[in-house]
């Protein structure tokens, strides 16, 4: 995530992660951690916000409409 005009971002229950890419999650301003945030490595998008792995299954069939077919199902150890 690019912030680089200093708007203000406000997240909530969000999962921050960069997948295959090694650039850092958040460049920038920080965005404003509203709570239940998690980033997946480091702190580039702020101290306030979690370091955790979210722990979450590939993308799956389960069912459902076209717009559904691809979910990411927590695992069994996943953080509440």
């Amino acid at each position: 995530m690019y912030n680089a005009n200093g708007e203000s971002i406000k997240l909530w229950n969000t999962i921050l992660d960069h997948g295959f890419n090694a650039a850092p999650l958040c460049s920038g301003t920080a965005p404003e951690n509203m709570g239940n945030n998690i980033q997946s490595d480091g702190t580039s998008c702020g101290a306030g916000i979690p370091t955790a792995d979210p722990k979450l299954n590939p993308p799956d069939f389960n069912g459902g409409a076209i717009t559904s077919l691809l979910s990411l199902m927590p695992k069994t150890d996943s953080p509440p």
